[in-house]
Parts: structure tokens; sequence; C-alpha cells
């Protein structure tokens, strides 16, 4: 005889509830703690979260106010512990930022909304993903609504409830469609589920997208580089999903909600200059190394020297030249003096690059170069 989905889910709760009894979650001493937590815990423990927002209320940085007016390096110096600390920072600072735009920095305000609204608008937030506002909404504005983590797929998948690759909307809708909208049962339901695949070693992998190729002069290395990489990261722990922005770029921008973290192993223009590091930002999706800035800066050898020279970093002598300017090559040549090493000044790895002896090597050793980077 079916079963409808309301006793099907009431029972696994009931069995679970009576198992491990009340979870007591979502730690936290204010709704705002609760939600810093909830941006913090996006791919990491939630000890290392526990260490972030200790270190926070030991320096009584851990308010809006506080948040809002510490800058955004100082920020992610006291998150470390939580992993991705610099673009956990950020996301920490667009909800502050969105704050004190919609609600003069008053969170309880906020969580007073209808919740249909007041989730569009977390959604709305740059780093905020639907997983992190429900989160929000459950456990800080006691509103009804259902969260749904790798572990409530994985187990759903297992029981053959819901095929795993389904979106978090749909999992969600699952749950909310069937069951009453009881603030208490969600929340504890959610944690049950999240304790039963901790408790049990519920392997969940996380979904890599592993970015190499490219449009570059470097492609081939990117490639290779790909290919390392591919074969060195254990398959027990990532789900790898493998894009060459020369052509999956869309197929990247579709697959972003499932996605929970980038390796890029992209070189020159286009990988390693801030490009793809801000479409991976505006995906809301975590990556390895640079931002955007700081990529830009150290892909433009010219403006990083300045840079390290303005620090009082040593940097040893250098010349600039451009395509089509004439230059003279004894003057050219006194300042660094020979041997010297010709290289673009937008370039990645070797490419383009040659190390020059005697004066008569020096042009073509440019033209070499100059086929890379006008300058």
């Amino acid at each position: 005889m079916p079963v409808d989905r309301n006793t099907l889910l009431l029972d696994l709760y009931k069995r679970l509830f009576s198992s491990f009894g009340p979870r007591h979650w979502w730690p936290g001493d204010s709704p705002f703690e609760i939600a810093v937590g909830a941006i913090l815990t996006q791919n990491t423990a939630w000890r290392n979260v526990e260490k972030a927002i200790a270190n926070l209320k030991k320096k009584n940085l851990l308010s809006a106010e506080a948040i809002y007016s510490l800058p955004v390096e100082d920020l992610a110096a006291q998150i470390r512990s939580a992993g991705y600390y610099n673009i956990k920072a950020k996301r920490l600072k667009h909800f502050v930022d969105f704050l004190f735009r919609e609600s003069g920095g008053n969170l309880d305000r906020l969580l007073t909304w209808d919740l249909h609204i007041s989730r569009n608008e977390l959604l709305s937030i740059n780093g905020v993903g639907p997983e992190t506002a429900d989160s929000i909404l459950l456990y800080a504005a006691n509103k009804p609504t259902f969260v749904v983590d790798a572990y409530t797929r994985r187990i759903l998948s297992r029981h053959r409830l819901m095929p795993e690759e389904v979106s978090y909307d749909e999992v969600r809708s699952f749950f909310m469609d069937s069951l009453e909208p009881d603030v208490y049962i969600f929340n504890e339901f959610h944690a049950l589920l999240v304790h039963l695949g901790h408790t049990f070693g519920i392997m969940i992998k996380l979904n890599l997208a592993l970015l190499s190729g490219g449009i570059s002069s470097e492609r081939e290395v990117s490639l290779k580089g790909g290919e390392q990489v591919f074969e060195a990261l254990n398959k027990d722990n990532y789900e790898i999903i493998r894009y060459d922005p020369a052509t999956d770029l869309g197929r990247l921008v579709a697959d972003a909600e499932k996605i929970d973290v980038a390796f890029i192993v992209l070189h020159g223009p286009y990988g390693e200059d801030g490009t793809v590091q801000g479409l991976l930002d505006l995906l809301h999706v975590p990556y390895q190394g640079s931002g955007v800035l700081a990529s830009a800066l150290a892909m433009d050898k010219l403006v990083s020297k300045r840079l390290y020279q303005e620090a009082g970093l040593r940097v040893p002598p250098f010349n600039v030249l451009t395509q089509g300017r004439p230059f003279d090559p004894e003057a050219f040549v006194q300042k660094p003096g020979y041997p010297l090493v010709v290289k673009p000044r937008r370039g990645g790895s070797s490419v383009g690059t040659n190390i020059v002896s005697t004066p008569d090597q020096l042009q073509e050793a440019c033209d070499k170069a100059f086929a890379f980077d006008p300058s």
C-alpha cells in the first residue's frame, strides 16, 4: 500500500528524534550571531566556525556596527579559521551593508518581514545562497522554511526518495509541500539529518569545478596542469567537474548553484589576471588563490614592481619597452646590464621569455616578447 509523503517524512522524523533526541540547533547567543555562523559555515566544519566566532567575540567585533566599520582585510584576518576567509569576509560585509541599507543595521527588523519577501531579499545579497538564507530565516528568525544541505540530499538519495542531482528548491519543496509549516519540526528535522550524517560517516563529496585550458597563449601548459591536478585530487572527497573556459563558460554559469568550490589551473590572461576570478565571484563560487584585484595587479609586472618599490622591497633594475617605439639598445641595457631577462609585461609562466647575454640577441628577444604583449 503506497504511503503518502507526509506520513513517510513524519515517520522518519520520529525515528530520528527517538534515536538522537533534540539537537538544540543552531548554537548562538543572538540572531546576528546565528546569521554570521550561517555565512561562515559555508564549505567548512562547524568547529572551524566556532573558533572564528569566538575570535570575533573576544575582539568585540560580533555586531553589525563593528563589522560594518571594519576594513574587509582586517575582518578576514579575524575569521581565518573558517576557511576561504577572504571570500567570507566579503560576504559578511555584503550582508551587513545590506542590513544598514534596508533596515538601519537592525537584523530584527528584517526578520519580521514576510517569509517570501525576506527570503528573496536575503538571496539578493552577494554570497548568500538558498541554504544560507534558509538557515538564517529558520534559526535566527524562527520562520517555517526548510534548510537543505548535502547530508539531506545524500540521505534522501540513499533511501530512493529523490535523485541526488535535483535542485535545492526541489528538495526544499519535497519537505515544505508535505509537512505542516512548523518551525520546531523543521528546525529539529534538519538538525537530526545532519547529526545522522555525522554519526554514521555519510561521505559528502564536494562538487569541485576544475578549470583548465582557456584562450591564452599558455593554454597547453594549463591543460597539462589540469590533467596533473585531476590525477592528484582525492576522488573520495571530490566530485570533479571539468570546465575549459574556451568552450564551457555557459555550462559553468548554468552549474554554479551546485558547485562547492573551483580549482583554477588557468595560466596567463583571462586566467591569472582577475578575469575568471571576477566571474566566479559573481557566481558566488569560492576558489583558491588571490581575488580579482590582487590577481590583476600581480599579473602586470610593471605595476607590481612599482608597488614592491613603494613598499620598500628590493627590486632588480628594469626597463620597459613598448612595441613600435624606437630605443637605444646601448642606453637601454646600462641599468640592468647583461645578462638580462626579456619577458612580456602581462604574460605568465615562461611564454615569450628569453635570457639575453649579448647585444645582438636583444632585438630578437624583444620581438618574441612583443608577440604576446605590446610592452
